[in-house]
């Protein structure tokens, strides 16, 4: 309890202390110094495995042994290095400190520095009174430690001994304290202070410890976060899309290294003139810190040249790039070209990945708190200008500056002169300081050509490597066309192994933040539900939210990493409106199993709590205020392809400032997959279940004008913009490679609760109304007919990301070629659900002729999907149609819900007698509604609408309809992919089987079998084909026979003066010709397929299914 410390020291004095007897310059002190004491002693420091080496303090003038020394210990062991000094304004002593010490460590100036202010007595702290209570010690502590690293900041050289600089506030600096050897006997006071500083110093030496690891992290999870999006991002891809590819990738990497080769010049000539700015200013500074060395001494000139280095170059080089890389990240987040084309592109990712990252990218992005996810375009544009820049500034320091300066001052210095220090004043000291400077000026300004044409030529390289390894992947890809979804799912097998890696990352992180201590539950009940919550203190941090799994799924051992996967891409987005997660913890169990702890910062009050609790009416301008702010997070959410499922009051909490903020704490019950659930493209009901509540259908006024004639040739895209960005565009053709005009909208939704719908009708009729003065068979009208209007507007709905093209429709009194070629390059280009608009529920002769006419638009492009949409359903019609009372009031929900049911199969029993519409879907459509997904009936309601409840029931039910059948008409090619690569598996493991060890005859059994089974197979198989084929000819000829007489009176009806189907086309020869084609396809081969499938299909697949049994 109590050691002999000063026998300690006594015995090791004569090993330790300075023999007086030899001189410093001498070799045998030489010999003596280089000696090294080794002490083995009890301390609870030294127990956590750090050692502790004390050096001798030097001067540059002091004996180079001294350096020597610390070189060589720094070069073996890599320490962080504590440097001590007492006065807190750094005086002339401490600089020329730390200056020999810069100087001995030379080529390892990138070992770390902790600055420790060693003489901050308790007593000399003006605002320290004796008998004040820990707590105000602290506070006088924090703001003693603030003035004394201000003090720092100030000091020449030493607050510039990072490349990044430190920190502007204390609170974000880790290596700077203070401590006091004197203090220690004041208690409480302190030895709380230094034992405080001595914990913060373990930090410090503990995190350069594990630096790799933070860099690791630091470069990894962007990589993953890539990952990620491509999986996203990824779609199927054909022929001409991928060339599209190829060559949009050609484009970014032009267009970049234009801009790289403007912008890398400037920065570099920036990057000059800030040294030679730096010359000029911090000249005196050099001079005064050089005054006390001798001017023939050996140190005198690699002093000089560090000083230059550390107060000229390095200030100059974190100027330039971090003015220069905020610029170039702000021009990134502001004009997102790049970064889009980079990330959409899956060429460019997979060059661009090939990059490797340089320590001042992982340095960027630690520090820089960047507003867009860190793409893979983002990582290449900083890599390639920082790499050169830092480069060019190693270069600089490196410069061998000895010979040349010392030749051109002893030029100006007689060299007897030179040699003769007491001979030479002060002024003559500031001459020779001043010619160095000059001459290491000189040295540089040399450089500057070069590494222009040094920057240029790396700029060629790597446009070159860029653009060879674009052509390698688009080469790469090109053969594996056909199995580019095989590859997605690929892909997707590394998914789980990568989320456990993100989480277990980012926990570490966090475990080092803390100094490897653990949060520690204070509270909480243990829920029904899927998650815990509980609340933590971890460190100085109080009253955290800790969410963890109640118990454990078994049947999903990686729910926890999906759902903590989930809450990082939340985090990742930055919404204010949205409680993000603050930390992550693996929290290692008994039984030596792990369970994943997902933290956020305390909470307050929900807004369940806060309304049982609260006696007042709230206002309605608040009501809509938390209603706005909910909403435009989701759509954030939606946004990026994500989900949140339970939007209920328990999961929003509200502000003291009375604000209100999501979270997901997870309080559910429904058995689900968590891999699944937060994934937008993967949850039918998921963006139902996020907007159930907030809005009607649409939410967007009639802003298309009415009752003016043909209204538009135009097809007219909608599309979601803020209230303050709303617009619109009118672009040459549907490619949108020009904007013919544009024009702002945003002024008409100032009032949000009223927009001015009148106002933009106004404003885009010029544009979408068709021109009087062109005659519409002209090629003026066919280049007016090919703009494309864009209007971007406020819309819950819009912004899902539901897009909506209004086209033109095809029974207007002209329907010209370029109306069907317009839809056709539509539908081509975005693949959209066509939703086929019809008012009666009859479906008249005009319906179907539409329906036919838009067929022919689609020609040679297959089954695109069509959701049948009945659009005059309206509840007063179905109060006649089933006798319900005149008053809705009077009308009970589930009422009307059985009646609305009876309507909706009513008016798909008339949709099922349109064979031609019936027989879209392969195989025919279902018999029920509830079984058929691709119709269903709305109500469009007038200004007043007593029945106003139950048309937005209709309509909310056929929106989640059309919404869930886009999403299943979307994923139906991943589906028979899934399908696909099911088979190729059981083939696999077939092959495992037949490639085991056989004997020959084994081998001819098992051959001659397969043939056997092969013949008997397709001696079946031409027994039963031609009656397939028979069937279907004898069906076909049957119903051609009974249609043709409809068909011709159509075809014939379509060239009568008198009727407007004669103007679909303007040559009457093709319009009976594509009627008659089109009603063939439709009405009959259509039809007659579907009865063969339906009719014989059991008898196919009992056939195949008794010989697979054999």
């Amino acid at each position: 309890e109590k050691p002999q410390w000063i026998n300690v020291g006594r015995a090791l004095s004569k090993h330790v202390k300075r023999p007086e007897d030899i001189d410093p310059a001498s070799h045998e002190f030489a010999e003596w110094a280089r000696c090294l004491v080794e002490i083995h002693i009890p301390s609870p420091t030294l127990a956590l495995g750090i050692d502790v080496y004390d050096t001798p303090g030097f001067l540059s003038d002091d004996a180079p042994v001294l350096k020597e020394i610390l070189h060589e210990l720094v070069e073996l062991i890599h320490p962080t290095i504590i440097f001590m000094y007492g006065n807190p304004s750094t005086d002339d002593a401490t600089k020329g400190c730390f200056l020999a010490m810069k100087t001995a460590l030379q080529d390892l100036d990138s070992t770390n520095i902790f600055f420790l202010n060693s003489k901050a007595d308790i007593t000399k702290m003006p605002k320290f009174k004796n008998g004040m209570n820990v707590d105000e010690f602290r506070a006088v502590l924090a703001d003693e430690r603030a003035q004394r690293y201000h003090l720092l900041l100030r000091a020449p050289f030493l607050s510039n001994d990072r490349l990044e600089g430190l920190p502007a506030s204390i609170d974000e600096c880790y290596c700077f304290d203070l401590c006091s050897v004197n203090s220690q006997s004041i208690k409480p006071y302190g030895p709380l202070m230094n034992e405080t500083t001595v914990q913060n110093i373990i930090q410090f030496v503990v995190n350069n410890d594990i630096a790799m690891g933070t860099r690791a992290c630091k470069v990894i999870l962007p990589i993953i976060d890539a990952f990620f999006s491509l999986l996203i991002l990824t779609s199927h891809r054909t022929l001409g899309h991928l060339l599209k590819l190829r060559n949009d990738a050609m484009k970014w990497e032009k267009n970049y290294f234009q801009a790289y080769t403007m912008h890398i010049e400037i920065c570099l000539s920036n990057l000059f003139s800030n040294i030679f700015q730096q010359f000029n200013t911090q000249k005196q500074c050099i001079t005064e810190a050089l005054s006390n060395i001798r001017t023939n001494s050996d140190p005198f000139q690699p002093t000089l040249i560090t000083t230059v280095r550390l107060q000229i170059i390095k200030p100059a080089v974190r100027d330039t790039l971090r003015t220069f890389m905020n610029y170039v990240l702000e021009h990134i987040i502001g004009n997102n070209d790049f970064p889009q084309n980079a990330a959409f592109n899956e060429i460019l990712i997979g060059a661009l990945g090939t990059q490797e990252i340089s320590d001042f990218v992982a340095l960027l992005l630690g520090e820089l708190k960047m507003k867009t996810t860190v793409s893979a375009g983002i990582l290449y544009m900083v890599n390639t200008i920082s790499i050169p820049i830092v480069q060019c500034a190693r270069n600089l320091e490196n410069l061998n500056f000895s010979d040349e300066i010392t030749g051109d001052t002893l030029l100006a210095y007689p060299k007897e002169q030179h040699s003769n220090q007491n001979e030479i004043s002060k002024q003559q000291i500031d001459g020779i300081v001043h010619r160095y400077l000059l001459s290491m000026q000189k040295i540089i300004k040399k450089q500057q050509d070069t590494m222009q044409q040094a920057v240029r030529l790396w700029g060629d390289q790597q446009k070159a490597t860029l653009r060879s390894l674009i052509d390698y992947h688009y080469e790469k890809v090109l053969p594996q066309l056909d199995s580019h979804e095989e590859i997605l799912n690929h892909l997707e097998q590394y998914a789980p192994r990568l989320i456990m890696i993100e989480c277990r990352l980012c926990a570490t992180e966090d475990m080092a933040k803390f100094n490897d201590s653990k949060p520690k539950i204070c509270s909480g009940n243990v829920k029904s539900t899927v998650f815990s919550i509980f609340t933590s203190n971890w460190g100085e941090e109080k009253n955290l939210v800790v969410k963890k799994l109640s118990r454990s799924l078994i049947n999903q051992p990686m729910a926890a990493y999906y759902e903590a996967h989930y809450h990082r891409q939340v985090a990742n987005l930055c919404h204010p409106n949205i409680i993000n997660l603050r930390y992550f913890y693996e929290h290692y169990l008994e039984d030596g199993t792990s369970e994943l702890w997902m933290i956020f910062p305390s909470l307050t009050q929900s807004l369940a709590q806060f309304l049982s609790q609260c006696s007042t009416t709230l206002s309605i301008k608040m009501v809509l205020q938390w209603m706005n702010d909910i909403v435009d997070a989701l759509i954030t959410l939606h946004e990026n392809a994500l989900v949140h499922r339970n939007v209920v009051l328990s999961n929003i909490i509200v502000t003291e400032e009375s604000r209100v903020l999501l979270i997901d704490l997870g309080d559910w019950c429904e058995d689900c997959d968590l891999s699944l659930r937060h994934k937008l493209s993967l949850t039918f009901n998921g963006t139902n279940d996020d907007i159930r509540g907030f809005g009607r259908f649409a939410d967007i006024g009639n802003i298309l004008p009415a009752g003016i004639g043909p209204v538009t040739a135009h097809i007219v895209q909608l599309t979601y913009a803020p209230a303050e960005q709303a617009f619109f565009r009118v672009y040459d053709t549907i490619e949108k490679t020009s904007v013919q005009c544009e024009g702002d909208l945003s002024h008409l939704f100032e009032n949000q609760l009223q927009p001015n719908w009148a106002g933009v009708t106004d404003i885009i009729q010029p544009h979408v109304k068709r021109p009087s003065y062109i005659d519409e068979k002209s090629p003026e009208f066919n280049e007016w007919a090919k703009c494309f209007v864009e209007i971007a507007l406020p819309s819950k709905v819009l912004a899902l990301g539901i897009d909506i093209y209004d086209t033109p429709g095809f029974l207007s009194d002209n329907r010209e070629q370029v109306l069907t070629d317009n839809l056709h390059k539509l539908v081509k280009r975005i693949k959209p659900t066509l939703v086929f608009l019809y008012e009666n529920s009859t479906i008249s002769d005009t319906d179907k002729n539409c329906f036919l006419a838009m067929k022919n638009a689609l020609g040679s492009m297959g089954r695109v999907s069509v959701f049948f949409l009945n659009t005059k359903a309206d509840c007063i019609s179905i109060a006649n149609d089933y006798l319900l009372d005149d008053d809705p009031e009077s009308v009970t929900s589930d009422l009307f819900s059985d009646k609305l049911r009876e309507k909706r199969q009513h008016c798909y029993n008339l949709l099922l007698r349109r064979r031609e519409m019936a027989n879209e879907v392969l195989g025919g459509l279902p018999k029920l509604v509830d079984e058929c997904p691709c119709f269903d009936i709305c109500t469009v309601p007038g200004d007043f609408d007593p029945w106003e409840e139950y048309s937005n029931l209709i309509n909310t039910f056929s929106f989640q309809r059309l919404v869930e059948y886009v999403v299943k008409a979307y994923s139906t090619p991943t589906l028979t992919l899934a399908r696909d690569i099911l088979f190729t598996i059981d083939d696999y493991f077939d092959v495992t089987v037949s490639t085991s060890v056989r004997l020959p005859n084994q081998w001819k059994a098992l051959r001659d079998e397969a043939i056997k089974w092969g013949r008997k197979f397709f001696d079946e198989y031409k027994k039963i084909l031609p009656t397939l084929t028979d069937d279907l000819t004898t069906n076909i000829l049957n119903l051609l026979e009974r249609s043709k007489g409809e068909i011709v009176k159509q075809a014939a009806l379509m060239i009568r003066n008198d009727d407007p189907i004669d103007r679909l086309l303007q040559d009457s020869r093709k319009t009976i010709i594509d009627y008659v084609r089109i009603a063939v396809q439709e009405q009959v081969i259509k039809v007659a397929a579907n009865d063969v499938i339906i009719k014989r299909r059991d008898e196919v697949k009992n056939f195949i299914a008794g010989h697979f049994q054999q």
